[in-house]
């Protein structure tokens, strides 16, 4: 990437990446989630709402909330989409997703949080170490609820994190 290309990128950009909260997270932000009216309301105080998720780092979302060998949600959790005028996907503890991984050299994501996939549907392009891509797809339908990366790995290993539909909360903000 030459120097032109990263001065391109400024402060918004950060605005537009993915926020994660998760169950049992202290910080100091909170989401009180309210799923009777389907909505969220950010707030500095874990009070005032039986379901309470604390802001977490994105990048400990796949210590957080995966459980790989499981297959499924440790922790209830949401992810805020500022693309999709800042709505959640909301997961409940012990939802069943299927994590695909991807590692390899450079991984490029066709899908992002929040995108519908079906079956068969290209969800990345991975360049492995031989200089070869290789295509990633969905093996079920679904929504793209986290795309989580194992810290502390070369290359990147990540794991896209899909659940059905129908287990997926969609939430606005109250």
């Amino acid at each position: 990437m030459s120097v032109q290309q990263l001065a391109r990128y400024g402060p918004e950009d950060y605005q537009t990446f993915p926020r994660l909260y998760v169950e049992g997270v202290e910080a100091r932000e909170y989401m009180l989630v309210d799923l009777d009216s389907l909505t969220y309301k950010l707030t500095s105080s874990p009070r005032g709402a039986s379901i309470v998720l604390g802001k977490a780092i994105y990048e400990d979302a796949w210590d957080l909330v995966l459980d790989p060998l499981e297959g499924n949600a440790k922790r209830s959790f949401a992810v805020v989409l500022p693309w999709r005028g800042f709505e959640a996907l909301y997961i409940s503890k012990g939802t069943r997703l299927l994590l695909l991984e991807a590692h390899g050299v450079q991984v490029n994501f066709v899908a992002k949080e929040g995108d519908k996939v079906e079956e068969r549907d290209v969800v990345a392009y991975v360049l492995t170490g031989k200089g070869e891509t290789r295509t990633l797809r969905a093996e079920t339908r679904g929504v793209i609820a986290l795309i989580a990366w194992q810290k502390g790995t070369h290359p990147p290993r990540y794991a896209i994190a899909i659940a059905d539909t129908a287990d997926v909360v969609i939430l606005r903000k109250a």
